[in-house]
């Protein structure tokens, strides 16, 4: 680990100190297990020791250094290198070079000069308490966000969710660990009882906001008609399609949480719109599908489903259509294929464990897949499913970096 690479603080005025800050008192009010995990993300907590990579030498080996949570003393066994919470903090922290500016920038970080979610006492208590009220749009005298999670260390990627003016509203982060699961958490701002507004590890309030919406404003604003909205799952998922489309005539929507937290997501901003769905080639995925059609049935001005191609693995989606290398040539023939009405789409998944499929007056003008015969309703296996011309295939490309 390279020394000086792991976090920025361009709020530390070098030259500006309002008020002596006592060293023990802050090392007594902060939680230094959080702050080790915030500049040094990705550490393991093992007893009373973080362990993490040495930043005052080329370290790739997770162990070799660890530092005391208790005491933020710590101690490298590779280069023999020793340091307080102060010294580490100078040697990783950019625009931090001296005890006092190390000082001044936890204190405004961590101790009593923030509202971030690192308090020793209060960092596990506060999201639990009553009387937290959600910030939104988040306003310009918002704290700082919090660089890492307490357990999950620093995300891998983060997604901003904006309103309809383009305002923010807060994040979803994804952490890639190794040996573990992916995993999302939302990444929000409230207010507690006493006005003091903090950064939590928790979802929106119901019902929450879909992704992309000031994208839909922005169509809106350039005339452009008609304008579909396509609505998938995850946002790698909405990112991929937008990257394949490019075309103002699309609007690329997704909500949080995942195929178990659509019903908790907020659909009225949709209402007049021309809707396509195209759900992820499983289980979860044709349920998720099929909430949202129920959702934005009566409410949408239009509203159909896409199957997925019946060569597609179980799990399959546009995102990994993107890293099979598809053009924006083949992703618009995708969608511009056959279509499924909200009723169509309903009887496409009840006919997965009733093998019974719609009649050919029922399912006129749209070449809809049958479901396989396993009565898992996962794998769609009908030749009649919409599939990508072979002389339009292009060699793979390597897939995005999340």
């Amino acid at each position: 680990m390279n020394a000086k690479s792991a976090v920025h603080a361009p709020w530390v005025d070098k030259g500006k100190h309002a008020s002596p800050i006592d060293k023990d008192q802050l090392l007594a009010s902060i939680s230094i297990a959080a702050v080790l995990a915030d500049i040094l993300p990705a550490g393991q907590v093992k007893k009373h020791e973080y362990h993490h990579l040495c930043p005052f030498h080329d370290d790739q080996r997770l162990g070799n250094a660890s530092t005391n949570i208790d005491t933020g003393f710590g101690k490298c066994l590779s280069c023999g290198k020793g340091w307080d919470l102060f010294s580490l903090t100078q040697q990783v922290v950019n625009s931090v070079s001296s005890f006092d500016e190390a000082l001044t920038y936890l204190n405004t970080r961590y101790g009593s000069g923030t509202t971030l979610d690192h308090r020793r006492t209060e960092q596990r208590s506060s999201a639990k308490e009553d009387g937290l009220v959600p910030v939104l749009p988040i306003p310009d005298d918002a704290p700082t966000p919090p660089l890492a999670q307490y357990h999950l260390g620093r995300p891998t990627r983060q997604w901003i969710y904006r309103d309809l003016d383009g305002r923010h509203l807060g994040y979803v982060c994804r952490f890639d660990r190794p040996r573990k699961r992916k995993e999302f958490m939302p990444l929000t701002l409230w207010r507690d009882q006493h006005g003091t507004m903090a950064w939590h590890w928790k979802h929106w309030p119901e019902p929450r906001p879909l992704y992309g919406l000031e994208r839909l404003a922005q169509t809106d604003q350039q005339g452009v008609e008609p304008q579909t909205v396509v609505i998938v799952e995850g946002e790698k998922t909405a990112d991929a399609v937008r990257d394949l489309l490019d075309d103002q005539a699309y609007c690329v929507m997704t909500w949080p949480g995942g195929s178990n937290a659509v019903s908790k997501a907020d659909f009225r901003p949709l209402a007049n719109r021309h809707c396509c769905i195209i759900p992820d080639n499983d289980a979860a995925g044709f349920k998720a599908a099929l909430t949202v059609v129920k959702t934005l049935a009566g409410m949408a001005a239009s509203l159909h489903t896409i199957p997925p191609p019946v060569d597609k693995a179980s799990g399959w989606d546009l995102a990994d259509a993107k890293a099979e290398g598809w053009t924006g040539e083949q992703a618009l023939a995708y969608l511009n294929g056959p279509r499924l009405t909200a009723e169509e789409f309903a009887r496409w998944l009840q006919g997965a464990t009733t093998n019974s499929d719609p009649s050919p007056d029922q399912t006129a003008n749209h070449d809809q897949p049958s479901p396989s015969d396993s009565g898992d309703g996962e794998e769609p296996i009908s030749q009649d499913a919409p599939t990508i011309p072979a002389d339009s295939e292009r060699p793979i490309v390597s897939p995005d970096n999340c």
